[in-house]
């Protein structure tokens, strides 16, 4: 193999793995928006203003902002943490009613 093929062959891997990592930043993304949405009943409106919102707890930005900046894995890991501790929270204060 030339190393003008081996370039190439790099560069074809290259594009391959930015896509792969576009796809599931747009996935994390659509996670995102679909447990805040659930979380929030399904109110578009109040799903909104959360992600236009700036948040103390990402660091003083918005949930868009994180998405926009590329960090979309992250803000799911939080909304993730978020929800399990909400659900864990709700169990128990259910149980000690």
């Amino acid at each position: 193999m030339t190393d003008k093929d081996k370039i190439v062959q790099l560069k074809s891997t290259m594009e391959a793995i930015i896509e792969a990592r576009d796809k599931a930043e747009k996935i994390c993304e659509i996670a995102c928006r679909e447990l805040v949405l659930a979380f929030f009943d399904g109110n578009e409106n109040k799903t909104k203003l959360w992600f236009k919102t700036d948040n103390p707890m990402l660091g003083g930005i918005s949930a868009q902002a994180m998405i926009d900046i590329g960090r979309a894995p992250k803000l799911l890991q939080f909304v993730v943490e978020q929800m399990c501790d909400h659900i864990y929270y709700q169990h128990h204060l259910d149980k000690n009613k």
